[in-house]
């Protein structure tokens, strides 16, 4: 993954050259030769990252271009924020304060192109040669209907599995358990929601309840999850008898259906606990289970085991061609015979077949195809790990400003139901995209996404409210943890998630931490993204103020009453997430500091009672997800009119709008969301 976070850096270097910071305050010469040493090693990069499997030094040199390419990253950053603050506080070129900043960056620089020169020059032991890298799509398709693909070749076995579920009648004290086995990316999940969906299925249970299980079956977890996804909301931490009281309530005495979907536990005492809590429904409630493992559907079922088959090579082609061509009328009988092949050679596995049609739906020349039909994955052995490689290889064929953004999809845990918009702005936070002519980072985020999502890397996609949702499939997942675990080292730690976890877990440049310590943020000054959420403290320490480099701050469901004045200082913030901050009842007056500012996320924070002033000054803003109308200039409705919002606000306060040129607002607001992309509409409370 060194190539796309490179070409990320190059750009931002030769980007930073053109503008007038460098020009007003040094090292023009010194940041043009790490553009060029930048360029040199780039062009030999893709074939050390092919290479680099097989051989532990290249590996080794790999890590070390890594390291060192995050190192003038923050260089980089820290230059542009101490310039920015020198050129707006006015200073000259012999203030002390700049003078101090030019002593700090010249020996950073010196250090850094002395490290370069080296790495630069290891290069040659490898004896790598320049490679075609494909730098962008052959085109974007933007404009299209978020559907899931349709299912080929499932209909027969998804009868046979609904009529087995409706014709059971069996003891409430046997709870039939019906697992589904077969290898990853055969199709189990998508097959399970056939059944799931199934009319039949629907009229004959009550409730039907959905539940990813993946590698982690604890019981309070589970059954937490169960009756989660029986309510329909989240919930609070509760002990293990009163999770499990609650579901049995709920299922006491009912023709439920339980689908566990994706179980990889074997240890039989875990698997007796949950069942011995599930046996409380009607005759005939049933569990159905998917999983790869054929022991674990033997320790689980009480039915016999249903061995999902490989698809036919007709409905395989019908999968790819969908993924491939499109709705394209026309097709090229030369690829059609080429495709055939390339079907033939997937083993009947709609993972596989689907993936090579995403990649091959942006390539239109005969011998790219053959280029897949004709690579050397398909020597390897057929069975579940040879589906890695052809994902891999689907990977190395994405341009390079998408690499960066799908391999950053790892630092979500397995079957997270992830936020198409949420994502985007933690791409924009790590600098993976840039301005594009007339787009904007967010706006080629937009694209991005849409790109992989046609390329089959995004899947079970919803649209709620205005705001995507999707997954990624497991071996997917599996494909992004293996390129980003080799990303970055502890040195350069970028993110920070507290979450409840039992363990401190790293993955490329994110760490997950158990618990929130103020030791964190002393740590780990290199930080673009810090998640601090449902982590119930009452007061942030005012050190959040020196992690200049922070782009994305979630303090989300937290009971802080106010936010310390030195968070005013981050410039390059860019996202600050406080939903659920009930208690909240006022922002830092000196909020309209934080110039880089996009996205103010206030969802339900009800204490909120009064904006800073001079919120139009935060020019960059797009999401502001509530307003309370002030009294004084500089706090009013009017404020609004000036600013470019997207997506949905909640006013509030409006008894205090005083005349009719300040609720004029309110109109122009409503209009503009006719006209505008992305505009949702306004809440007035």
């Amino acid at each position: 993954m060194a190539e796309a976070f490179l070409q990320v850096v190059l750009e931002n270097l030769n980007s930073f050259l053109k503008g007038e910071l460098v020009l007003l305050f040094g090292f023009q010469n010194e940041f043009q030769r790490l553009s060029s040493m930048f360029s040199t090693i780039k062009a030999v990069l893709e074939a050390a990252q092919e290479k680099q499997l097989n051989d532990k030094p290249l590996e080794n040199w790999l890590h070390k271009l890594n390291a060192a390419t995050y190192e003038v990253d923050d260089i980089l950053d820290k230059y542009k924020t101490k310039a920015t603050q020198f050129k707006q506080s006015e200073y000259g070129c012999y203030h002390p304060k700049v003078i101090t900043f030019h002593h700090k960056v010249g020996k950073m620089m010196k250090e850094m192109i002395k490290t370069l020169d080296a790495i630069a020059e290891e290069r040659r032991n490898f004896h790598l040669h320049k490679k075609i890298i494909e730098k962008q799509a052959a085109r974007r398709e933007t404009g299209f209907v978020l559907t899931e693909p349709e299912v080929y070749g499932r209909d027969k076995e998804k009868d046979e599995i609904v009529k087995i579920l409706i014709n059971n009648v069996s003891d409430p004290q046997e709870l039939p358990v019906l697992p589904i086995v077969g290898m990853g990316g055969l199709g189990k999940t998508t097959f399970a929601q056939m059944v799931f969906n199934d009319p039949r299925v629907t009229e004959h249970f009550y409730p039907k309840i959905w539940v990813c299980v993946s590698e982690d079956f604890d019981d309070k977890r589970l059954i937490k999850a169960i009756v989660e996804s029986i309510e329909r909301k989240s919930l609070g931490d509760m002990a293990l008898s009163t999770f499990q009281k609650k579901l049995q309530e709920f299922l006491n005495g009912k023709k439920y259906l339980l689908i566990l979907d994706d179980v990889w536990n074997e240890d039989q005492e875990k698997w007796a606990n949950l069942r011995a809590v599930l046996k409380v429904g009607a005759s005939g409630a049933s569990v159905l289970t998917t999983t790869r493992i054929e022991k674990v559907g033997s320790i689980m079922g009480t039915l016999k085991l249903y061995e999902l088959s490989n698809l036919s090579q007709e409905d395989c082609w019908l999968l790819f061609m969908k993924r491939a061509f499109g709705h394209q009328v026309e097709i090229n009988p030369n690829l059609v015979a080429i495709g055939k092949e390339i079907v033939k050679k997937c083993g009947g596995v709609p993972l596989a077949a689907k993936t090579l049609g995403g990649l091959l739906r942006f390539k239109r020349e005969e011998r790219e195809w053959k280029h897949v039909r004709d690579n050397e994955i398909w020597n390897l052995p057929q069975d579940e790990r040879s589906i890695l490689p052809i994902l891999r290889l689907s990977y190395h064929h994405l341009p390079l400003d998408l690499r960066q953004c799908f391999s950053y999809c790892a630092v979500f845990p397995k079957d997270t139901k992830m936020e198409k918009e949420n994502l985007i702005a933690l791409w924009m936070a790590h600098g993976f995209l840039l301005s594009k002519g007339d787009l904007e980072p967010e706006d080629v985020g937009n694209e991005v996404w849409n790109e992989l999502y046609l390329r089959s890397f995004f899947q079970e996609i919803e649209v709620r409210y205005s705001k995507t949702y999707f997954k990624i499939h497991d071996l997917i997942h599996d494909l992004a943890t293996s390129l980003f675990s080799a990303s970055a080292s502890s040195s350069n730690i970028r993110e920070i998630n507290v979450k409840d976890y039992k363990h401190t877990m790293s993955i490329g440049f994110t760490e997950v931490v158990s618990s929130y310590s103020p030791l964190l943020l002393k740590k780990f000054v290199s930080l673009r993204v810090l998640n601090l959420s449902k982590l119930g403290f009452k007061q942030l320490p005012s050190s959040i103020g020196d992690l200049i480099h922070l782009r994305y701050l979630d303090l989300s469901d937290n009971k802080i009453c106010n936010l310390p004045k030195r968070l005013c200082r981050l410039q390059n913030l860019q996202t600050l997430a406080l939903n659920n901050c009930c208690s909240l009842c006022c922002l830092p007056k000196q909020t309209s500091k934080l110039g880089s500012l996009q996205n103010l996320l206030l969802d339900h924070c009800y204490g909120l009672n009064s904006m800073p002033p001079r919120i139009v000054s935060l020019t960059c803003l797009k999401t502001l997800g509530r307003f309370a109308v002030g009294r004084k200039k500089g706090y009013k409705l009017g404020e609004l009119r000036n600013l470019n919002l997207r997506g949905s606000i909640s006013i509030t306060h409006l008894e205090r709008v005083k005349n009719d040129t300040e609720a004029n607002v309110i109109p122009y607001f409503n209009s503009r969301s006719k006209r505008v992309q992305h505009i949702g509409d306004f809440q007035i409370n």
